[in-house]
């Protein structure tokens, strides 16, 4: 069952956006899976939720590394005394362009619009 919801998710999700390959929510499907799913070549858009309930928007080929970044205060000026983060939010493309061009998009969103990507990834 489980699959079927990846596979369903993935067709939603190329059917829509085209040239993305996966987009979930961080907590369906680990990271590492999507990654996995993905090949070496992925570029993660991630949305962090800083201590100060603050939403940061950002890209990274290797999350787990860039999160620690961020927790030492050397990734972001913006995330500099901001933590404890959680990552509520990330998309996964084959290419640094578009995940920067999705990047600049979100960034252009208003804090009610990125929080509805949040709750439902699809509908964006």
């Amino acid at each position: 069952m489980f699959f079927l919801g990846i596979c369903h998710y993935y067709y939603t999700a190329l059917k829509k956006y085209g040239n993305i390959r996966f987009i979930v929510t961080f907590e369906r499907l680990g990271l590492e899976s999507k990654i996995e799913l993905m090949g070496e070549t992925a570029w993660i858009v991630y949305i962090l939720i800083c201590g100060d309930n603050t939403l940061y928007t950002g890209i990274t080929k290797n999350i787990k590394k860039r999160l620690k970044k961020h927790e030492a205060g050397v990734a972001a000026k913006y995330t500099r005394g901001r933590g404890p983060f959680k990552v509520v939010y990330t998309e996964v493309f084959n290419s640094k362009s578009d995940a920067l061009r999705r990047e600049l998009d979100i960034k252009k969103l208003s804090r009610i619009e990125k929080l509805k990507i949040i709750r439902n990834p699809l509908e964006t």
